[in-house]
């Protein structure tokens, strides 16, 4: 999936938006390097990780991209809060892959007890946060 969000961001969305390059190089570099150590140390879990994160990574701006892109052609309609939504969580998931990669960086050995609870934690947040934005209004957020 990743892959091809790779491709449709080069070939399809980056000249609509040419300015998303320079903040989508960092994120297509980490999916890359993924790729690469993932094919050298499949058995490293931070290797895996580090794939992860660059795949999270791309499909959050090619989903961020779609719904900018599709509200420039058709205006904010009905199907906006809930595409909105997956762009949400598609970054929040983002995050907690990142979290996922770094608690096991370099060697990729979980050490400790937080380790393990703190990415599924922020995985189920990832889902819970934009339902609770959704449902909140801007008095009760403060």
């Amino acid at each position: 999936l990743a892959g091809l969000g790779t491709i449709v961001c080069g070939l399809i969305l980056l000249p609509v938006l040419p300015t998303a390059i320079g903040w989508s190089l960092p994120f297509l570099a980490a999916y890359g390097a993924g790729v690469f150590a993932c094919r050298e140390r499949p058995d490293n879990l931070a290797s895996r990780r580090l794939l992860l994160f660059g795949t999270t990574a791309v499909v959050w701006l090619l989903a961020g991209d779609l719904l900018v892109l599709a509200v420039d052609a058709y205006g904010v309609e009905s199907w906006f809060t809930a595409a909105n939504g997956v762009v949400q969580v598609c970054g929040l998931l983002m995050a907690s892959s990142l979290a996922a990669m770094l608690v096991v960086y370099p060697d990729g050995v979980v050490r400790n007890g937080v380790q393990r609870w703190v990415v599924p934690a922020l995985v189920a947040l990832s889902a819970v946060i934009p339902v609770v934005l959704h449902y909140s209004t801007a008095d009760q957020l403060g």
